[in-house]
């Protein structure tokens, strides 16, 4: 009965979580085309490349992040309320660091090279400073906001992000008319929005933290063993989220230095058309992550196996039933979203795809790596496969000088990860490495293989036109759901949703 309770949660959370996604996607869209409108090509790409470099000290919070979500949620699975309101102000506490140490660093290191090293007209160096000093303070909001996050995704209340992304939302669209509008300096006027945005966003997630949770109450306490265990956990986690930050905004800057802002501007669409995307398969992770690491807090290893590969076979299904269609016709896609489509946007949303599809294999593991707290083998040996990215990219740009090469560097290395990850993770939480490569990469191949030869044929064999778009789109998300229904779910998993679909559709006929 507690495994049905739990996995009824899951649903639940799942859907609310698309409910979010949803309303972004369409928000999403509909911003990220004004704003690229109103700032032109050159500010947007600028905008991007200087809250990139803000974002490249983050990585020291980023590693918190996951430790605090981690001791939040395993002392939930055991219920211990106190030592829960303990490892919450203490996480206050070492947030409150970071901060500071974020703040020094960006407004020493930052700020040298945003004037000494990046490409940015001499014309718009003064918005360009002021883009960074909002970023700055837009992280600290962030980097604050991190413990209450952590406790309402702890205790899978998922439906408060889903009704606050409304009211998100909302403000998004304020800010893209109000940009259309204003005479002054539209890209100054943008990240103060941004940043005004963020601070009642963190208001709101706060007095929501206060009411619901007993837990959220911050004390002013010193707790020196928790706050060096939870460091210690941390600075694994450092090492990963450095790595992760040099794939990211590393590859960010090189485009920067070995081309120009609007090939910046090309990745950022890429990168927002990402962050929507990716929300497909986030949503399923986040819905099932704390059952993980609870069932591990419990000492469930059955139950932590099987949420682990119905989290990652999963997830990888619902990004590739949004991204194949948005893969297949991504030209006619820019061209109908966007007034001025920058130069290679194309390639490189295909190209993020593709590194997406390939990372969500092994996503649910970090998870479960997390859960167990040993982190050194697993973070030095991806930590350094990930970082291995950034000089080989510059390396071949020197010979090739191709924006798309940093993209096909990243997808070839992120296969390689996946595999590793694997065959780390399996023997420290006794998961079968075999059941995990059949279960989810065998069959995540063959159902991509198959959607693509069925659909492939309607792309070539007309030309493009709104009527293709449509066509190929619809024949796309069928073939996914066709070929993930019959080749990618086993024999019990397409009962129980054979079940459910029956027991909807009787309830509405009654």
């Amino acid at each position: 009965m507690e495994g049905k309770s739990e996995n009824k949660r899951i649903a639940k959370n799942s859907l609310f979580l698309y409910l979010r996604m949803f309303v972004l996607l369409v928000v999403g869209l509909y911003t990220s085309r004004v704003n690229l409108m109103a700032l032109g090509v050159s500010d947007y790409g600028i905008s991007n490349v200087v809250g990139g470099l803000v974002s490249m000290f983050v990585f020291i919070n980023y590693a918190m992040v996951n430790s605090t979500m981690r001791y939040v949620t395993y002392e939930l699975g055991r219920g211990d309320i106190n030592k829960l309101n303990l490892i919450f102000s203490t996480s206050i506490n070492i947030h409150a660091i970071i901060s500071f140490i974020i703040v020094v660093l960006s407004e020493t290191i930052g700020l040298w090279f945003l004037y000494h090293k990046m490409v940015i007209p001499p014309e718009r160096m003064t918005a360009a400073f002021w883009v960074f000093q909002f970023s700055v303070i837009s992280c600290v909001v962030d980097i604050m906001s991190v413990p209450y996050n952590a406790l309402i995704i702890a205790h899978e209340k998922m439906a408060a992000f889903a009704y606050i992304s409304l009211l998100d939302a909302v403000f998004k669209l304020i800010i893209a008319s109000l940009l259309l509008i204003y005479g002054g300096d539209r890209l100054v006027l943008f990240a103060f929005l941004v940043l005004l945005v963020i601070i009642i966003d963190r208001i709101i997630y706060g007095v929501y933290c206060q009411k619901h949770f007993v837990e959220s109450k911050y004390h002013y306490v010193v707790d020196k063993s928790l706050m060096s265990e939870m460091t210690k956990f941390a600075t694994w986690n450092l090492l990963g989220n450095f790595s992760w930050i040099c794939c990211t905004q590393g590859l960010n800057l090189l485009l920067n230095v070995f081309f120009t802002p609007v090939v910046n501007a090309a990745r950022g669409i890429a990168v927002s058309i990402q962050g929507v995307v990716s929300n497909f398969s986030y949503n399923i992770e986040n819905a099932i992550k704390p059952q993980i690491t609870k069932s591990y807090s419990q000492n469930d290893l059955s139950r932590m196996h099987t949420l682990i590969i119905a989290s990652a076979r999963m997830s990888y299904y619902a990004l590739l039933f949004i991204s194949l269609p948005i893969f297949m016709e991504i030209n006619q896609i820019l061209d109908l979203w966007l007034v001025e489509v920058p130069e290679h946007t194309g390639s490189f949303v295909r190209l993020t795809i593709l590194i997406l599809l390939s990372d969500t294999l092994a996503n649910p593991l970090l998870t479960a790596v997390q859960a167990t707290g040993e982190l050194k083998n697993y973070q030095l040996t991806v930590s350094l496969l990930s970082l291995a990215i950034l000089p080989v990219s510059y390396v071949i740009l020197l010979f090739f000088p191709l924006p798309e090469v940093v993209f096909v560097v990243s997808l070839i290395i992120s296969l390689i990860i996946q595999f590793v990850k694997l065959w780390i993770v399996g023997p420290m939480i006794q998961l079968p490495k075999w059941s995990y490569l059949k279960d989810v990469f065998i069959r995540a191949f063959v159902v991509t293989a198959f959607s693509v030869f069925v659909v492939g044929p309607v792309y070539y064999l007309f030309d493009a036109s709104i009527w293709r778009l449509l066509a190929s789109s619809c024949y796309c998300c069928l073939a996914v759901l066709l070929f993930s229904y019959v080749i990618g779910l086993n024999s019990e998993e397409r009962c129980f949703l054979k079940a459910k679909v029956v027991s909807f559709f009787g309830k509405r006929n009654m």
